[in-house]
């Protein structure tokens, strides 16, 4: 069993816990020789000594890159413990090139943070919640929130539940019903099922026609339009295919509420299919 169980924010979170528990163990590796070469180093033991003070935060200080390297003997002035020369085992002798390597290890410490934080936010948080919609069943794989439904219908509100379920299932088919035709909506026929689409001409292309062509969907389907509604059926307009003759008109019957017609949405069929919700696959009953 995994954290995913419990919910896509409780693995997110386990997940960013131990990433960045393994990058602060990461930067704290980079900060050992830091401290180690302040600890080797004796820059504030000199200058007590000529101050004669003594505290713990002078104590603390001994671990900052403040008490690198050991000072000439006999320094006094601030130029003196700028010669300061670095005695560490296996190390170098120059403070200044002591410094500009340790620079460059905070400056890593920093660069790995941005780059770890980036990748969790930009790659880790999406592949987490897809790979979480796949795997876990959870409720809103079920649910539907709908906003700003009336209170009360003014007619039949007796039969709410019931006209929001058809309403639903009906887009679940993109089905042309009497109920949501309109003059100029896109359709096809329920019938056509498709086939290869044909590319465009290279003249084409360059007057800024790209992809397919128009009188067809992505499937291959013969797109419409809907130019005029009667009492059960509707006049379409076919769009000519490449090649062929001219498109004429035709009359298709309109689907009513528990029964689909000759037509669909194609615009509708479009965002189901790319969703993988084909009603074409529900009706063959194979898994969506």
């Amino acid at each position: 069993m995994t954290f995913g169980t419990y919910g896509v924010g409780i693995e997110l979170y386990f997940t960013f816990a131990r990433r960045l528990a393994t990058l602060l163990a990461a930067n704290a590796l980079l900060a050992l020789p830091m401290l180690a070469m302040s600890l080797s180093g004796s820059t504030l033991n000199s200058r007590n000594a000529n101050t004669g003070s003594e505290s713990l935060v002078a104590t603390l200080a001994r671990t900052t890159i403040a008490n690198l390297g050991v000072p000439p003997q006999g320094a006094l002035g601030e130029q003196d413990f700028q010669e300061r020369s670095l005695e560490f085992p296996g190390c170098f002798g120059d403070i200044h090139t002591a410094t500009l390597t340790l620079g460059l290890l905070d400056a890593a410490a920093v660069l790995f943070l941005l780059v770890a934080i980036t990748w969790f936010e930009l790659i880790t948080i999406p592949e987490t919640v897809a790979k979480h919609r796949r795997m876990h069943v959870s409720p809103e794989a079920f649910a539907l929130a709908v906003h700003h439904l009336p209170r009360q219908l003014a007619e039949g509100h007796l039969q709410y539940e019931e006209q929001l379920r058809t309403h639903f299932e009906a887009l679940l088919t993109a089905s042309v019903t009497q109920d949501n035709v309109a003059v100029g909506l896109q359709v096809v026929r329920a019938s056509d099922k498709g086939g290869p689409v044909p590319r465009l001409s290279c003249w084409r292309n360059c007057f800024g026609c790209r992809g397919n062509t128009l009188e067809l969907d992505p499937k291959g389907r013969c797109l419409g339009h809907v130019m005029a509604v009667g009492d059960g059926v509707c006049e379409i307009e076919w769009q000519a295919l490449p090649g062929s003759i001219p498109g004429a008109s035709s009359y298709c019957s309109l689907g009513v509420v528990s029964e689909g017609g000759e037509l669909l949405n194609a615009d509708l069929l479009a965002r189901l299919e790319r969703d993988g919700c084909s009603p074409v696959l529900h009706e063959h009953g194979e898994p969506l």
